[in-house]
Formats: structure tokens, sequence, C-alpha cells
């Protein structure tokens, strides 16, 4: 529906103003040199006499009612003039202003009108068009926006996908330091955060179940980096888990999320101090399983003492469960054949049962994962503990055009994703390779094989395979993928098909999050949270029932693409419950 927009005549002008003076009265409004400041959507030099009749009416108008008149600005978009007569200055509507401009020179494009948010570099081209202007400009920022639902596949849209929201956040601190430096003659300085809070064109800074407080948290934190005070905390989270892998960046996207808080990442022998610092009754404790094997030495099952001695002074304790360190301490990754042929000794049930009940709440990332733990334990026992299956927070979704790349000259190629070691399946993906000269399927008539993950010269594979097949391993500039680099590293190589060969039961993989937002075909063995989180979402999903079935179903996948280039529109949150969760009752009580 399109409403369409009359200026009005005198009267018309008149009657708005009377309507908006009872909040130019009000103390907190705010006024430039007794001017209330009121700003226009849109004033494109075709709206001249509509303009210059609310600057004139309104002006006596607010003379009359004791102001000193009306300063007036315009949301400044990508083809309107900066210095229009009847306006005192301008404000950027991001990315509006932007659009004009080519998307590659903006981000990382990946098609022409899809690009990721770079802060810094949006900033610099938008400032280039500011150059000359002789009126105030005031600058803006966005956390992601996209007009393709309403435009459709068949249009020239544009969306500007943000997956960190630190370009969101950097963009706001590079503005504002700007704006301050250009010092506008009003000494006014206003920031516009474009968010319309509607989940269609995605400019959203409310909380929500994808994201959390991931926006909010961007604005604060550009905030802290200007100089403003930090919030006040409502308690102390520390963290008791050793750094890297999985484990820290578990931990640190609840320390992003839950920003209301003080989070400290503390050893064994400073949790008793700690706590105390804290406060008695204002701290939660969270212990990550990957401690037991990393800590053996110099904690092992102490860690039952050190909860016990400050459980008193605490207000909970949270356990999360990364793996199987906690059964058998010697082997966290085993095969689903050892998990099934576990036993614990007497005084591992002892120990892993005060372990679960000395925490209030134990989280699960996957059903397996507890199912497991229920096997060893035993299902009644299992049944005392408080348990959640909250797979990780790291608030992914697909919210965005993919685009798979065509086939060129029947090459097809295929990326192993993870590091190249027995337990992420490096035996399937060498007898996969040992058979390439045989695939083809669809307009596939041969493989290039990728590696993006570490591959350790001290394997016990022979590596003389990858370099006999031309193995293509770690395209990038710091040897392995990392984090968010590896959807870039995907488009950058136009892969094809990703393979996740993984031979022992995933807890949840991070990796697999990445290649899930891809948008691309992935194969994947039926083990652990593969299966879990990939069953019943679609058909771009191909499972291996068996090591040997990987051939099979990798020849599935290739059938799906094509010689031309294809858009699918991914729209898919893996689940919003996990989040859900999370911000419902993590570290609040329930």
């Amino acid at each position: 529906m399109v409403l369409e927009h009359k200026w009005g005549d005198d009267r018309a002008v008149a009657d708005h103003f009377r309507y908006v003076a009872r909040f130019f009265k009000h103390p907190n409004y705010v006024k430039v040199d007794n001017r209330p400041v009121f700003s226009m959507y849109r004033v494109a030099a075709a709206d001249h006499e509509g303009a210059a009749r609310y600057h004139r009416v309104w002006d006596k108008l607010a003379r009359d009612a004791g102001f000193g008149g009306v300063h007036f600005l315009k949301f400044q978009g990508p083809f309107e003039d900066y210095d229009h007569p009847d306006v005192d200055g301008s404000i950027e509507f991001q990315p509006g202003l932007g659009q004009a401009l080519h998307g590659q020179e903006l981000g990382t494009g990946w098609d022409t009108n899809v690009v990721k948010i770079d802060g810094a570099a949006l900033t610099e081209r938008v400032t280039l068009r500011h150059k000359g202007t002789t009126k105030e400009v005031h600058r803006g920022a966005f956390p992601s926006w996209s007009n393709h639902v309403r435009k459709g596949m068949g249009t020239r849209t544009f969306m500007y996908v943000n997956t960190t929201f630190e370009g969101f956040r950097d963009a706001i601190f590079i503005n504002s330091n700007l704006q301050q430096d250009e010092c506008n003659p009003s000494g006014l300085n206003i920031m516009a955060l474009t968010a319309w809070n509607e989940w269609n064109e995605q400019a959203v800074l409310e909380p929500s179940d994808l994201y959390g407080y991931a926006a909010l948290s961007a604005v604060r934190d550009a905030r802290m980096m200007l100089g403003a005070p930090p919030p006040p905390t409502r308690g102390t989270v520390l963290h008791l888990m050793h750094l890297g892998g999985g484990t820290e960046r578990y931990a640190r996207d609840l320390m992003r999320a839950f920003t209301d808080y003080r989070h400290e990442v503390v050893r064994p022998a400073d949790v008793a101090a700690a706590v105390r610092r804290a406060g008695r009754g204002a701290v939660v404790l969270h212990v990550h399983s990957a401690l037991a094997s990393a800590g053996q030495a110099a904690l092992g099952w102490d860690v039952l003492l050190l909860i016990a001695a400050v459980r008193p002074l605490l207000h909970k304790v949270v356990l999360t469960v990364h793996d199987y360190q906690w059964l058998d301490p010697a082997n966290p990754n085993p095969t689903q054949a050892a998990l099934d042929g576990l036993t614990l000794s007497r005084d591992a049930m002892f120990n892993v049962s005060q372990l679960l009940t000395y925490s209030d709440t134990v989280i699960f990332p996957t059903r397996g994962v507890r199912d497991n733990y229920a096997a060893a334990l035993g299902p009644e026992r299992m049944a005392y503990f408080s348990t959640v299956v909250a797979p990780h927070p790291d608030y992914h979704v697909a919210y965005h055009n993919v685009r798979v790349p065509a086939v060129r000259h029947g090459i097809c190629r295929i990326a192993f994703v993870g590091d190249f070691i027995p337990a992420k399946g490096a035996a399937a993906f060498l007898d996969l390779v040992k058979r390439s000269d045989d695939m083809a399927a669809g307009p596939c008539k041969a493989v290039q094989f990728y590696v993006f993950g570490e591959v350790n010269p001290r394997t016990e594979f022979n590596l003389d395979v990858l370099t006999k097949y031309d193995v293509i391993i770690n395209p990038t500039d710091n040897g392995r993928y990392i984090d968010n680099k590896l959807i870039d590293l995907l488009r950058h190589h136009q892969i094809h098909i990703l393979l996740h060969l993984s031979a022992v039961p995933e807890t949840y993989c991070y990796a697999l999050t990445h290649s899930i937002n891809s948008g691309l075909p992935i194969v994947y063995t039926n083990r652990g949270a593969f299966s879990e989180r990939l069953e019943g979402r679609g058909g771009r999903f191909f499972r291996a029932a068996t090591d040997d079935d990987v051939y099979g179903q990798m020849q599935a996948a290739m059938a799906t693409l094509s010689d031309a280039a294809r858009v699918d529109v991914v729209h898919e949150p893996e689940s919003v419950e996990p989040s859900r969760w999370y911000l419902e009752n993590y570290p609040v009580p329930r």
C-alpha cells in the first residue's frame, strides 16, 4: 500500500505545527538557540514549494509561540542536494546514501548488489559526498538492511549483511569522531541510526531471539570507545576454562551477549579470590568441561573441592558440557563405538555425579551429547540433575541471498572443512580423493579438492596422496580459515560443495555453522551434531550413512549443480529456541 505525500496548503501546514508544538515545549526537546529541531524524511528539488511553505509558516508560528524559529533538517538520500535552500542541514540516511555507489566498493561483495558492511569503507566513500556543502551534516549508521523482500528476485536490489555487528559499531565510532571534528556551526551533533525494527528490512536494534542484544551492545561499545562511562553491572560471571578452540569462542559469545554482567576468565587458583572481590551472592561460576584434561595435572577432579569451597558465596553454578572429557579425560573425542562400550569406574561415576549435583544448570549443546552422558551414568541417575539442551548461542541465521557458483569448464570445486586429523575425517577424505578420477555427475566432469583447515606434516596419513591429486591446501593469507573468514574464502575460490566427514560424534562444530550460512551443498557423515543439526533442513544437505556412502552422496550433490550461476534465497534459521533459552535463563535464575 502506497500513501501519497502531499505538502498541504497554509492551513494544513499550520494545523501540523499546532499538533507538534506540544512536543516542542517539552523541556527535554532538542533546540538550537531556542529553535526546536524538526527533521523531514525527504526533501528533493521538486519539493521546493512545499518545503518553502513549511519554512515560512512554521517560522512565524514558532516565533509567535515564544521560540526563536524552527531548525529544519532533512534526511539526505543518494540523489538529493545537500544545500537545499529551505533547510538548515541534513542527516545521512544510511544505507540509502551509499546505494549510488557500486556494492563492490563498499565492502566484501559476493554479488553486484550484496555487500557485507565495512563501516570504515562506507564512511570514507560517503564522506566524499559531503565535500563542498555549506550546511551542517549529521552522520548516520545502520545495523543491517535489505530491500530484497519487497522488490523480489527480478529487480535490482541491495542487501547489506552484517554478520558480527562490528561494522555497525565501527561506523558509529568513526562517524561520531568525524562529526566532532567537523564542528557543525549550530553546535548540534546527531547520530542517526537506521532502525525501523522491521524484520523484513532487517534494520533492527531491539533484542531478538536470533541476535540477542548484539545490536544494542554495538551501540554501547561504540559509546564506551568514545569515552562514555561503562554501564553498571548486574553481577559477575567467572568462567573457569582453558583458552582456545570452541570453548573459548562459546564463552566469548556469552560475554558479548550479556554485557550487563562483568565477565572474568579465571584460573583454578584464582577462583576464591575472584568470588570474594565480586561480593557475596552476586557471582555465577561457569565451569567448562574442557578443563578436565587440559588442567588434569594441576586440577583434575579437585574442581569438586574448589566448587564446594566457594559454593556458599555463589548465586549459581553453571556447567557446559563441550565434549566427553568428564566421562573419559584421556579420550575427549571418542568414537561412538567407544562411547557405547564405555563403563565408568566407581570413582568416575561418583565424580561425574558430584559435578552435576553441584551445578544448578547443566547445559548440553545437543541431544546426542546428553544421551551419551545419560547412557554412561544411567537414565535414572541422570534424571536427578537439572539439564537443558541449548546449542551454543552464536546467533547464526541465514537471511540473505546465496550465490551458488556456476560450474565452469566442467570442474567442480569441493572443500574439506576442518583440521586434517583422524577425528575430523581425514581418512574418509583421502579415500574420496583416490576415487576422484571416476567422479562425474550433472555438469561436473572433473573435480578439484581443497582443504580448509590445518594439515600437520607429522600426521599418520600419507600426504603424498594430496600432492598426487593436486589437492589445494589452505589457500589463505594466514595458513588456515578462522571464524567468519570461511565464508569469504569459499566465495573467493568459487567452492561448490563442502565436506564435513568427522569420524567422531561432534558435540556442536562452529565450522558447521559457517558452512550452513554459506548456502552451499554439504555432504556430511551421520555422526553426532551433524545429523542432529542438519536433519530435515532441506535438499542441500546430503547425509552419508557410512564412510563408504560418502562417494554416492557426493555424486548426488554434484548432480544438483548447474553450469549457470544460481541465486538461492536462504531463509532458514537453525532455531530461535537456543538463543531464547540463553536470553531468558543465563545467567539470571529461572
